[in-house]
C-alpha cells in the first residue's frame, strides 16, 4: 500500500481526489489532506509519505515553493503538480524542483490513473534497489574495496554499463574515491630493453603483473586512498589524490621511484611512468588516463625508464607524436584491408620520425606500431593476440644493419604477417532542447550520484555526443557545469541556513567526502567552505 498527501486550497478538489484516488488504484490511500503548503510542511515534519499531489497556485505558499522546500528537506520525495495553467515555464521550474509529473485541471481520470501507475512503478523499483543497497552496506571492507576498484577500472576503460550500475552503489556506501587533487599514474614496462636483453616475449605478461602486485604492496599504507587496477593492456594504473595538486604530483613521483628502483635491483627491469594533469571529479579519470597514455606513447621520442609529466609533452614532442599516430592509423588501415603500397607508405612515414635505424630505435618504434595496431583490434580474439606475439618475436630477432632499407624490410615483413587480420568500422535533433533538458535533469538530481552517462541515458543520446554538446553550447564541460551547480546550491544553503553544518551541506549537494568538497569549493571560490560561511554571517 502506498500513501499520498493532497495539498490544495480548493476543498472540492481535495474531496474529489480523496474519493477518486483509491477508486482508480486500490494500492493508494490518502493519508493527509492539507489546504496550503505551510500546513503540509508541518505535517511532513512528523510523518513520511510516498507521494505529494499539490496544486501549483495557492495562497501563503505556492506549490512550486512547497516543492522547493520539500526537495531541500527530503530530496527523494515524489511530487506531482496540479495546475489550471498550461504554462511551460511552470512545468520547467517544477522539473528543477524534482517534480515527477505535471497534471492539468480539470483532472482527467485517465491521466491520474496513468500518473499513479507510473509513480507506483518508480517506488517499487526504488524499494528493490533499497533492499539491495541494504545488503551491500553489510558488505565487508574488502568487498567494498573490490567494488570500488571495479568502478575505477570501468571509468578508465569507459565501460559505461558497468559504471552506470556501480556509481550509485559507490555513492550510497559513502566510498570516497578522491580526497582533494587527484592524478592518474600509468606504469609501462620498457619492453624494447627487455627484448634487447633477450628475455622471452611470452614472459612480458608475467612481468607486467609483477609490477601490479608490487604497486599494490607499496601503496597499501598510504594515508589517502590509492586505487590500483590493470587496464585492458595489462598496464598498472594508479588513481591517487592529495591535499594539493603539487602534493599529488610528488606522491606519484615518489611511488614511481620506489617501484622503478625495486624492479631494477631485483629483476633488472626498466620501467617508465606517465602522470596526468590534476582533476577533481572521478568521471574525469578517463580523460586523465588518455593524457597519461598519450605521454607514454610519446616516450619513443624521449628517454626510456623515466617519469613523464605534462612538462615533457612539449609542442615539438606533441607534433611528432601526432604524426606518428597518424602513420600508425594509416598502417592499421593498410594491414586491415591488405594493401602493400599503402603499408610501405605508412611505414616510410614512421621511418622519417626515427632518429636512427640502430637496433634500439628499431625495437622501440617497431613495438610502438605493432602494439598500436593491436590496440585497434579486439584483443579478446585469441588469433589477434597470437599474431601480435609473433610480430614481436619477429621484431626481436637479430638486427645489426643500421640502415633505413633494412629497417623498412623488417617492418614490411611484420606488416605482411599481420595483414588481413584486423577489423575495422566505426560505429535532425534540436540541440538547444537537449541542452535544456540536460540542465533541467542536472538541476533536479544534482544531490544524487550523477554521471554524464546517466544524463545521456535519460536523454536517449550517447555520452560522447552529450559531452561535445556541453562544450559547444555551454562553453564548459559537463563536469564543470555539474560542479558549478553543486557549489552554487551549497552557497544557497549557507545563505538560507547559516547554522547548517558543512557535513550536512556536503550530503545535500551530492558529495560523499567533506575533504573532497572542501577542496573543490576552495578551487572554485578561493576559500574554504567554513571561511565563506563565516563571511556570510558577519
Amino acid at each position: 500500500m502506498y500513501s499520498v498527501m493532497l495539498v490544495d486550497d480548493e476543498k472540492l478538489t481535495l474531496e474529489y481526489l480523496k474519493m477518486t484516488i483509491p477508486q482508480q488504484d486500490s494500492d493508494w490511500q490518502v493519508a493527509a489532506a492539507c489546504s496550503d503548503g505551510i500546513e503540509a510542511l508541518e505535517w511532513l515534519a512528523h510523518h513520511r509519505i510516498d507521494l505529494i499531489i499539490t496544486d501549483i497556485k495557492m495562497p501563503e505558499m505556492t506549490g512550486l515553493e512547497l516543492s522547493r522546500k520539500v526537495k531541500e528537506l527530503y530530496p527523494n520525495q515524489k511530487i506531482i503538480i496540479l495546475s489550471g495553467y498550461d504554462d511551460f515555464k511552470f512545468a520547467q521550474q517544477a522539473i528543477q524542483y524534482g517534480v515527477k509529473n505535471y497534471l492539468l485541471k480539470p483532472i482527467s481520470l485517465e491521466d491520474l490513473r496513468k500518473a499513479l501507475s507510473e509513480m507506483k512503478s518508480i517506488l517499487e523499483k526504488e524499494k528493490i534497489e533499497s533492499q539491495a543497497y541494504a545488503r551491500l552496506l553489510n558488505m565487508s571492507e574488502s568487498g567494498k574495496r573490490q567494488l570500488a576498484l571495479r568502478f575505477v577500472k570501468g571509468v578508465i576503460d569507459r565501460a559505461e554499463p558497468e559504471t552506470r550500475s556501480l556509481y550509485p552503489l559507490i555513492h550510497r556506501m559513502k566510498i570516497s574515491l578522491l580526497e582533494g587533487a587527484a592524478r592518474l599514474l600509468v606504469f609501462d614496462l620498457d619492453m624494447e630493453l627487455l627484448l634487447d636483453n633477450g628475455l622471452p616475449v611470452q614472459d612480458i605478461a608475467l612481468y607486467q603483473y609483477m609490477i601490479y602486485q608490487m604497486v599494490l604492496e607499496i601503496s597499501e599504507n598510504q594515508k589517502d586512498p590509492v586505487w590500483t587496477v590493470l587496464d585492458r593492456f595489462s598496464h598498472t594504473v594508479v588513481l591517487l589524490s592529495a591535499d594539493t595538486a603539487d602534493a599529488s604530483l610528488q606522491k606519484c613521483k615518489d611511488l614511481y621511484h620506489i617501484v622503478s628502483e625495486a624492479l631494477q635491483s631485483q629483476m633488472k627491469l626498466s620501467l617508465s611512468s606517465a602522470v596526468s594533469e590534476p582533476f577533481t571529479d572521478i568521471f574525469e579519470a578517463d580523460k586523465a588516463y588518455t593524457q597519461s597514455v598519450a605521454l607514454l606513447n610519446a616516450k619513443v621520442f624521449l628517454r626510456p625508464g623515466s617519469f613523464y609529466s605534462a612538462a615533457d609533452y612539449t609542442p615539438e614532442i606533441r607534433q611528432k607524436s601526432a604524426s606518428l599516430h597518424q602513420a600508425v592509423s594509416s598502417l592499421w588501415a593498410a594491414v586491415s584491408d591488405p594493401n602493400a603500397v599503402n603499408q610501405e607508405l605508412a611505414l616510410s612515414s614512421i621511418l622519417i620520425l626515427m632518429p636512427r635505424y640502430a637496433r634500439p630505435e628499431v625495437l622501440r618504434f617497431g613495438l610502438h606500431w605493432i602494439l598500436g595496431i593491436f590496440s585497434k583490434w579486439d584483443e579478446g580474439i585469441s588469433e589477434h593476440k597470437k599474431l601480435c606475439e609473433q610480430a614481436i618475436l619477429k621484431l626481436a630477432k637479430n638486427y645489426a644493419d643500421d640502415t633505413r632499407e633494412s629497417a623498412l624490410r623488417l617492418f614490411l615483413s611484420i606488416a605482411q604477417l599481420l595483414s588481413g587480420s584486423g577489423n575495422s568500422g566505426t560505429g535532425n535533433i534540436d540541440e538547444n532542447l537537449l541542452i535544456t533538458e540536460a540542465k533541467n535533469y542536472i538541476l533536479a538530481n544534482y544531490a544524487q550520484p550523477l554521471s554524464l552517462t546517466m544524463v545521456a541515458d535519460e536523454l536517449g543520446i550517447t555520452p560522447n555526443y552529450l559531452s561535445s554538446l556541453f562544450h559547444r553550447e555551454m562553453g564548459e564541460s559537463y563536469i564543470k557545469y555539474l560542479t558549478r551547480v553543486r557549489i552554487d546550491h551549497a552557497i544557497q544553503l549557507m545563505k538560507e541556513n547559516p547554522q547548517m553544518k558543512i557535513y550536512d551541506i556536503v550530503e545535500k549537494v551530492g558529495y560523499v567526502s567533506v575533504k573532497h568538497f572542501s577542496y573543490v569549493f576552495r578551487q572554485t571560490k578561493g576559500m574554504s567552505p567554513s571561511e565563506y560561511q563565516s563571511r556570510l554571517t558577519t
